[in-house]
């Protein structure tokens, strides 16, 4: 492999693909921020994409699938929106892995239709009662950042049958 033929010799196997996991990790983070911040136009305004790997790199012993790749963001969203919307992502799949036993999640992107954009993150976990986890910091998060970028997060979930998230961005219609 490429992490085998630049490995020093004196350095042990392990310690150098380790190495080689932390820079590939740090690439793909600053890809990210770039990405947000909309300094990397060259790399599109892939939101899909970004999702997908940022769902590999967080649940990686789940099973993640994909109901709709969506299209690519609206042009009119400034990098604000653009990251609001992804953190929102993120910290939706923080909850379900800290907090859901969820062992399949099911992603959706679609694309803006009838002035709206929706994310909705589903998963087969324990759900809860929202009346009683409402205290949390991750839903409050949720909330806010959907409130930021003029959305909704609607969260449907019940204990033992797990939960749905759904951000829903209004988007101009040209």
């Amino acid at each position: 492999t490429a992490a085998d033929a630049f490995a020093p010799a004196s350095a042990p196997r392990e310690d150098w693909l380790e190495v080689n996991r932390v820079a590939r990790e740090t690439t793909d983070a600053m890809r990210e921020v770039l990405w947000l911040v909309g300094a990397r136009q060259e790399m599109g305004i892939d939101l899909a994409a970004h999702l997908k790997l940022a769902a590999t790199r967080m649940l990686p012993s789940r099973t993640v699938r994909w109901t709709g790749d969506g299209e690519p963001l609206p042009a009119t969203w400034s990098a604000d929106t653009r990251r609001h919307v992804f953190l929102f992502f993120k910290e939706a799949l923080a909850n379900i892995a800290r907090h859901s036993s969820a062992m399949t999640i099911e992603l959706s992107l679609r694309p803006p239709t009838a002035g709206f954009f929706e994310l909705v993150i589903a998963d087969d976990g324990c759900g809860f009662d929202p009346a009683t986890v409402n205290r949390g910091v991750g839903l409050h998060s949720l909330r806010d950042r959907a409130r930021a970028v003029g959305g909704a997060c609607i969260i449907d979930t019940a204990p033992g049958r797990g939960t749905r998230v759904t951000l829903r961005v209004p988007v101009p219609m040209d």
